[in-house]
């Protein structure tokens, strides 16, 4: 008959169980990490990102005598807009956006196209990527009972990505008017995107 283990016995088998599940452990957070790297890593220095964001929008603006301030245009409709972006490191991006649209004016069809250069903060999380964009740059208004002008603007966005591939990704983004704008706008729409160079 087997004598029972003896507790140096039982204690050397506890200890190098111990051992055993340490190293596992560490191996995995190791192998974590390294997915980790992966998947954040493409998003740096040199990627290049090209948007196309269908949008609703609206806008609104002054027109008339510059005392007049109350005499205020409003449209509502839709616009094309375009995105590039160039990573500067993990999280700043350099973005310059166009964007041309047919709006419901006063009397009858109006339009707007606007451009915008700025910066947008990224917080690159696995697959799911939120953002921060800060613009500015001008909109041109004019037709459908409205007057033409160029009105200066300051842009603010937020929005989201989804990770489908290192080079596609879709989302939605919302960009809206800030201070010092002389035109008030707002826009939200779907953001598919086509990315390239995160070598």
């Amino acid at each position: 008959m087997n004598s029972p283990p003896s507790q140096t016995a039982r204690a050397a088998r506890w200890l190098l169980g111990g051992c055993l599940w340490y190293e596992q452990t560490v191996r995995r957070a190791i192998a974590f990490s390294l997915l980790l790297y992966a998947q954040v890593a493409h998003a740096g220095e040199g990627e290049k990102v090209l948007s196309l964001v269908p949008e609703f929008s609206t806008w609104s603006t002054t027109q008339g005598p510059a005392s007049n301030s109350n005499h205020t245009i409003d449209a509502t409709g839709g616009a094309l807009g375009v995105d590039f972006e160039r990573g500067y490191n993990d999280t700043l991006w350099l973005r310059g956006s166009a964007a041309g649209g047919a709006y419901q004016g006063p009397d009858g069809l109006a339009w707007s196209g606007g451009a915008t250069v700025g910066i947008t903060y990224a917080l690159d999380v696995l697959r799911y990527v939120p953002y921060i964009n800060l613009g500015i740059g001008a909109l041109v208004v004019g037709g459908g009972g409205v007057d033409t002008a160029l009105k200066p603007v300051v842009e603010l966005g937020v929005g989201f990505d989804v990770l489908e591939s290192r080079t596609f990704s879709w989302g939605v983004v919302i960009r809206f008017d800030a201070f010092a704008s002389q035109a008030q706008f707002f826009t939200i729409g779907p953001r598919i995107s086509w990315r390239w160079g995160f070598f």
